[in-house]
């Protein structure tokens, strides 16, 4: 298993520039985060429940860790009950076109990293909230990346980070630039075995009710599955 300290030192021997020596850590912690944004299914060690607590305003702010994967469903504390997300902010507009609808929350939409929701409770409504958080970036020589299998640790995020190296190094360049390619390609090749490695995604249980199936609906009924 490598240790961050490691990793770096890899880094730097393969990139021969010490210009860019201060940069490494931050090119190592930049590669695992990008591989946990991007492989097509989420790292299971990554899956996080928390919490968001609405205001007297129609959006709250994600968590900090959030990263990606906002599971569908939602439970609501006020309510003791699950509600479902929708699949677009214009569908929300379309089920409350004012968007100030006041009551029990019944839905909501993620738009980058604001949560919005209908509608707007009366007193605070906490949240509980199931998605993937970013990977707790290394920080002592000691740290390992531990939520990636340890015969990828260098192929992912060595060859990564140097891409970011070989990206300023061979920048303005007329020729074509080898080493960026080179170790993009086999970050590519790592990338895939990861995938392999994770597996199909595994959802969460769904549960039975969501809003069209809720008493406390006055609004209009939408079939559409464009909405979900």
């Amino acid at each position: 298993m490598a240790t961050f300290l490691e990793l770096c030192d890899e880094v730097k021997d393969l990139c021969g520039d010490s210009s860019l020596d201060a940069k490494i850590k931050g090119f190592v912690n930049r590669a695992l985060r990008e591989v946990t944004g991007t492989i097509p299914v989420p790292i299971p060690e990554l899956h996080t429940v928390d919490t968001i607590t609405t205001t007297t305003e129609n959006y709250v702010a994600m968590p900090d860790e959030y990263q990606r994967d906002l599971d569908d469903y939602v439970y609501s504390t006020n309510q003791n009950d699950t509600f479902k997300l929708l699949k677009s902010y214009s569908a929300l507009q379309v089920m409350f076109p004012g968007m100030n609808e006041t009551g029990q929350v019944l839905t909501g939409v993620l738009v980058g990293r604001t949560f919005y929701y209908q509608r707007i409770p009366g007193s605070a409504d906490t949240l509980r909230i199931n998605f993937f958080a970013y990977p707790t970036p290394l920080d002592l020589d000691a740290d390992e990346p531990s939520i990636i299998p340890v015969h990828l640790h260098e192929k992912l995020l060595v060859n990564k980070a140097l891409t970011y190296c070989f990206t300023r190094i061979e920048q303005g360049l007329d020729t074509k630039k080898i080493n960026y390619d080179y170790h993009e390609a086999e970050y590519q090749k790592a990338l895939a075995e990861l995938i392999l490695w994770v597996g199909p995604p595994k959802r969460l249980p769904v549960p039975v009710n969501d809003i069209m199936s809720r008493a406390i609906y006055s609004g209009p009924v939408f079939h559409s599955d464009r909405f979900w």
